[in-house]
């Protein structure tokens, strides 16, 4: 199975039986190299995580080839809310093109919001528990947090319920 790809874990898993090649869209650097892979009769899947421009050139191209039996999976991706005039244009440009993704693998439960903004259908959104896969690492490191919270990530926050959490605590929240 070949899939195209921007992860490095993927060469050598077994996908529906079938032992995966991965074909990496890292080091494309010159236009010609960036359409070549764009050939997706060459690909059984396209596997993306955290990555809208590929993702978007791979659903243009799907869409220019739609008899194409590359699947594509998204992982993680962050869609934001349309802001002014062109960004609403972007929008819909946008919306348009997701429609070829087969699958959004996403780490957060509530997704109503993003399937109604968007458009995507409850049944190619999969909710996937985040798992650190250094627990161990993470739990061994010496804590030295000066008195600081810390939450770094991409993921879409859920603001008001971290403001709940802090309201009657001696602490303080800021958000950058």
């Amino acid at each position: 199975m070949r899939v195209l790809t921007n992860t490095a874990w993927v060469t050598g898993q077994q996908i529906a039986g079938r032992a995966a090649t991965a074909v990496s869209l890292r080091g494309r650097h010159s236009w010609r190299e960036r359409l070549g892979v764009l050939a997706l009769w060459r690909y059984d899947a396209a596997l993306l995580n955290i990555e809208s421009r590929w993702l978007l050139a791979i659903c243009a191209a799907k869409k220019l080839l739609p008899w194409t039996r590359c699947r594509i999976l998204s992982v993680d991706l962050i869609l934001t809310h349309p802001r002014g005039v062109a960004g609403h244009l972007a929008f819909r440009v946008r919306r348009w093109l997701l429609r070829e993704v087969d699958r959004f693998v996403l780490y957060y439960r509530d997704t109503a919001e993003l399937r109604g903004v968007y458009g995507i259908p409850a049944e190619r959104v999969k909710y996937v528990p985040f798992k650190v896969n250094t627990r161990d690492r993470v739990l061994a490191t010496p804590v030295t947090d000066d008195g600081f919270f810390l939450s770094c990530g991409r993921s879409n926050r859920d603001y008001q319920t971290l403001y709940a959490a802090f309201r009657g605590l001696p602490y303080h929240c800021f958000i950058l």
